[in-house]
This record gives structure tokens, C-alpha cells and sequence, in this order.
């Protein structure tokens, strides 16, 4: 193996594992609403206006059990300014390793300081959600992001485009089915 492809590899093996992930194990806590999952379970990160973060929902990740959903989840504080608009998505990131293409089903909410729902993500497709509405006062916020365990073992969407094969620029289209799972990662975004 050349030098460039050794360099190239680790330099691959370090940027995998950049996600925010808990270090603290809490993957056999169960909480039943939002409240609990905000006045139980310590925030993952703080989000930062204009920022983007790499989130782990892992094993290690608490179990949110509702009548709407349920799944693993990681909360996420947040600071809002009254009357002040938000725009914060949520993207599945592909588990892409060799013919093995798995992705979380994200359910994004916006939560009060006491854990009541003030927006739910608007999906544009099963990995990916957006919330966008108003502060309606000054103060800590929590976002919550649920792996949707509803969409295990399902095709949540597909992979596809077109690649060259050797030398010669033949076009090859391809597809491979995006299968649901309960642990992943995915960015989150907080537009300026």
C-alpha cells in the first residue's frame, strides 16, 4: 500500500468518529413523554446559532417511549430571542459501509424549558426534517432528535447516481435501497 493511501485511510478512520456521542451509558433509560426527557436526561451539546453539529444516537442513547413515537434519542439545548425566527434541520447521515446502506428515520421537535412541544420537523423525506417558527419568549430551548424506530428494517429511501467504470468514461447508473435503523448519526443546523 502507498504512503498516500495509509495517510488517506486514517485520516478517514479519525474524521468517523468526530460525531457528539454520550459518554455516559443511558441506552436502559426509558422516559415516557417530552417533559421527562427534558427534566431526566442531561443535553448532549449546546446547539449554536449558524453552526453545525455531527450528532451519534447510539446503544449508549436514552429510549423515548410515547403513544406517537418510539425510538432512541439525544437532547440538544439551545438558546432563543423573543419573536426571533428559527430555521434548525435535522439530516440522516448514511451508515455506508460496502453494499451495507443504513440510515436513522429522524423525528425532530423544538422543546420549552419544561419539555412541551412548541414545533415537530416538516419532512421532506424520511431522513430528513425541518422546523421553522418564532421564539415566543427569551430563554433555553431544547431540541430533541428521535431515531425513529418505527422505520427499522424499512426502506427509508435509496442511494443512486452514476459512476465510471475503469478507464473508459461509460456511464453506469446505480441505486441501492436506504434501510431504517435505530442507532446512527446525523447533522443537525441551526441557520443564521
Amino acid at each position: 500500500m502507498k504512503k498516500p493511501s495509509i495517510i488517506t485511510l486514517i485520516f478517514l478512520i479519525l474524521l468517523s468518529g468526530c460525531a457528539t456521542s454520550r459518554s455516559n451509558y443511558l441506552g436502559g433509560k426509558e422516559v415516557r413523554n417530552m417533559e421527562s426527557a427534558v427534566s431526566d436526561i442531561e443535553p448532549l451539546k449546546k446547539i449554536e446559532l449558524g453552526k453545525s453539529i455531527k450528532i451519534q444516537i447510539s446503544e449508549s442513547s436514552p429510549i423515548l417511549i410515547t403513544e406517537n413515537i418510539r425510538g432512541r434519542f439525544e437532547t440538544f439545548e439551545l438558546s432563543g430571542t423573543k419573536d426571533k425566527d428559527y430555521h434548525i434541520s435535522v439530516a440522516a447521515i448514511c451508515d455506508c459501509i460496502g453494499f451495507r446502506k443504513h440510515s436513522i428515520a429522524p423525528a425532530a421537535y423544538l422543546l420549552d424549558k419544561d419539555g412541551a412541544i412548541l414545533s415537530s420537523g416538516n419532512t421532506t423525506g424520511t431522513t430528513f426534517q425541518i422546523l421553522l417558527g418564532k421564539f415566543p419568549e427569551n430563554g433555553k430551548y431544547y431540541f430533541l432528535v428521535v431515531a425513529d424506530n418505527r422505520f427499522d428494517g424499512e426502506r427509508v429511501g435509496s442511494l443512486a447516481g452514476p459512476m465510471t467504470i475503469g478507464r473508459l468514461p461509460v456511464p453506469v447508473d446505480f441505486s441501492f435501497p436506504l434501510t431504517g435503523q435505530t442507532t446512527g448519526s446525523a447533522f443537525i443546523h441551526w441557520e443564521k
